[in-house]
């Protein structure tokens, strides 16, 4: 998926890049397919599949690094699960119909930085008018949700859970311990 360069550079950076996370390697393997007649502001979680030639990859590196930013790069099956129960819903439901919603915030008073859970509800949904070409159709602050007691917020479609789904969740790839400490 995109990677937020101005997360960490520029207008909207909020905290100083202290040491490399991780260097992905990334390969395109499709693009987002884009239709007109969607009843959300963003890109289906399909993508039309890149044409398979032996000299034409497009891989690249990208370099992560800890700033309490939401998620840019996810598994493929967890962005489309996520994706796709949202919108499941919101044509269920409708918007504005008590859609309850788990968004994830940085718990910056925990002495190990995480990602903890706070209940919202989904007040709307926000057209695309994002300035920045490679955010456009992707979803980027397209939601927009309260928390109890407070202002409305704004979220990607891909940091939200519906609540209740959250046991239909797939496992996110990951590293066994061992395979951990061999690379350390």
């Amino acid at each position: 998926h995109r990677f937020p360069f101005n997360g960490y550079f520029g207008s909207r950076a909020r905290t100083p890049i202290c040491s490399v996370v991780a260097i992905l390697t990334l390969e395109i393997t499709g693009i987002p397919i884009h239709d007109q007649e969607r009843s959300v502001p963003w890109a289906r979680a399909d993508f039309i599949p890149r044409p398979s030639t032996r000299s034409s990859s497009s891989t690249f590196d990208v370099s992560i690094f800890e700033n309490g930013e939401s998620d840019f790069i996810l598994p493929l099956e967890l962005y489309k699960w996520k994706v796709q129960s949202l919108e499941r819903v919101i044509v269920e439901q409708g918007i504005g119909s008590g859609v309850e919603l788990t968004d994830f915030f940085m718990n910056s008073d925990a002495e190990d930085s995480r990602f903890d859970p706070f209940l919202c509800d989904l007040y709307t949904t926000i057209p695309d008018v994002e300035r920045e070409i490679h955010f456009q159709g992707s979803g980027y602050s397209n939601v927009n949700i309260k928390y109890e007691g407070t202002d409305e917020s704004y979220a990607n479609t891909w940091d939200v859970t519906v609540r209740g789904t959250e046991d239909q969740c797939p496992l996110p790839t990951c590293l066994t311990n061992e395979q951990t400490k061999a690379l350390l």
